[in-house]
C-alpha cells in the first residue's frame, strides 16, 4: 500500500514537472514571436524612409548632372528612379520625365569647334554608311564626342541624323517605355510604347518617305483608334497630331514621295496608295474611312466642280497650279499642311512630343 502510495506521488509530480516545462516554452515561444516582429518592424521602417529619403533627393541628382558628368552618375540616377516611379503618383511621375528630358538634353551638349563640328559629321556619315570600318575621323573629334560614342547604347545613347541631315546625339525612344512607361496608367502606357516603337526608325529621310503606304495606314489607323479608347489621354492633344501628320502623309504624301502631282483623276494617284486608300474607303465606319471616300470623290470632280464647292485662295500666280489643288484637297477631305523640316512640334525623336 505505501508502494502504491509513493509510485502514485511519483507520477503526480513527473506531471507537474513536465506542465511547468510546457508553460515555460510556451512563454518562451511567445516572447521570442514578438521579439522576431519587433525586430522586423524596426528592420522594415528605416527602408521605407531611406526610400522617402532617396526620392527627395533625386530631384537634385537631376538637377545637377550635366555635360560634365560621366555615365556611372547617369546610371545611378536611372537606377534611383526606377525605385521611386513605383511610389510617385501620376503628376509626380510627369513632373520627373520633364525632368529627366532636360536632364539628357545637358548630359548631351557639347561645346566644340567648327573643325570638331565637321569632324563630327563627316564620322556620323561614315558610320551610316560603312558600320563596321573604324571611322578615320574618330581621332579628330571633341575628346567628349569620343567620350559619349565609346558609350552609345550604355544607357540608351545613339548618335544620329535627324530629317534635316543634321547630326545629333539622341536618347533612344526606349529609354521611356521601358523605364517609365510600365509604371503609368494604361492610356499613358500605350501612348509611349507605341510611339517608341514608331520611332526606332526615321520617318522621311531628304523629303522621301521611308514607310510605305499601308504603313502609314496602319499609324494612322492606330492613332485614330488611340484616342477612341481614351479619349482624356495626358497625350490627347499629341495623338490628335499624330493622327493628322500620317493622314497627310497618306493622302498627300511628300515632296519628293508625292501621292500624285496632278490630282486629276485616280489615274494621276501612285497605284501602291491608291490600293491602300480605296481599301480604306470600303470600311464602314471611321474618320480616316470618311476621308479616304472624300479624296475618292475629289479625284472625281472637274476643276469647275472643284472651284464652286470648295473655296480657297486663289495662288498669287498662274504658274503654281498645284498650290491652288492642295489646298482644295485640304480643306475638302479635312487635312493638314505638313513638312517634317519645320513640324508644329517634335513627335518623331523620341516615345513623347516636344513643343518647338
Amino acid at each position: 500500500m505505501i508502494r502504491h502510495k509513493f509510485k502514485l506521488k511519483y507520477v503526480l509530480f513527473g506531471m507537474l514537472s513536465l506542465c511547468m516545462v510546457w508553460m515555460l516554452l510556451a512563454c518562451q515561444k511567445a516572447q521570442t514571436v514578438d521579439h522576431i516582429e519587433h525586430e522586423l518592424n524596426t528592420v522594415s521602417e528605416p527602408k521605407v524612409q531611406d526610400l522617402d529619403a532617396l526620392c527627395q533627393e533625386l530631384d537634385g541628382e537631376i538637377q545637377n548632372l550635366d555635360h560634365q558628368r560621366g555615365s556611372l552618375a547617369l546610371e545611378q540616377i536611372n537606377q534611383n528612379l526606377r525605385m521611386c516611379l513605383q511610389v510617385y503618383n501620376f503628376e509626380q511621375q510627369m513632373q520627373v520625365m520633364d525632368a529627366i528630358n532636360q536632364m539628357y538634353g545637358r548630359f548631351l551638349q557639347v561645346a566644340r569647334s567648327p573643325e570638331e563640328q565637321q569632324a563630327l559629321e563627316h564620322y556620323a556619315v561614315e558610320q551610316y554608311l560603312y558600320p563596321t570600318i573604324h571611322a578615320e575621323h574618330y581621332a579628330l573629334l571633341n575628346a567628349r564626342d569620343r567620350y559619349l560614342i565609346r558609350h552609345q547604347g550604355q544607357f540608351y545613347l545613339e548618335l544620329y541624323i535627324n530629317a534635316k541631315q543634321e547630326v545629333r546625339y539622341r536618347r533612344q525612344p526606349q529609354y521611356l517605355a521601358k523605364l517609365f512607361a510600365i509604371y503609368l496608367p494604361e492610356a499613358e502606357k500605350q501612348f509611349i510604347q507605341q510611339l517608341a516603337q514608331q520611332n526606332e526608325r526615321a520617318l522621311i529621310k531628304q523629303q522621301s518617305l521611308l514607310l510605305s503606304p499601308q504603313q502609314l495606314a496602319e499609324r494612322a489607323q492606330f492613332w485614330q483608334n488611340y484616342l477612341q479608347t481614351y479619349p482624356n489621354s495626358y497625350f490627347k492633344k499629341d495623338a490628335q497630331y499624330l493622327l493628322q501628320v500620317y493622314q497627310a502623309l497618306l493622302f498627300k504624301g511628300t515632296t519628293k514621295s508625292a501621292v500624285s502631282y496632278l490630282y486629276q483623276d485616280l489615274a494621276d494617284i501612285q497605284p501602291s496608295s491608291l490600293r491602300v486608300i480605296q481599301a480604306l474607303a470600303e470600311q464602314p465606319h471611321g474618320a480616316l474611312a470618311e476621308k479616304a471616300r472624300k479624296f475618292i470623290h475629289f479625284m472625281h470632280m472637274s476643276d469647275a466642280q472643284r472651284a464652286a464647292q470648295i473655296d480657297v485662295a486663289e495662288p498669287l500666280d498662274d504658274s503654281n497650279a498645284q498650290q491652288k489643288v492642295l489646298q482644295q484637297l485640304n480643306q475638302y477631305v479635312g487635312l493638314i499642311d505638313f513638312d517634317i523640316e519645320h513640324p508644329q512640334k517634335d513627335c518623331f525623336s523620341d516615345a513623347i512630343c516636344y513643343e518647338i
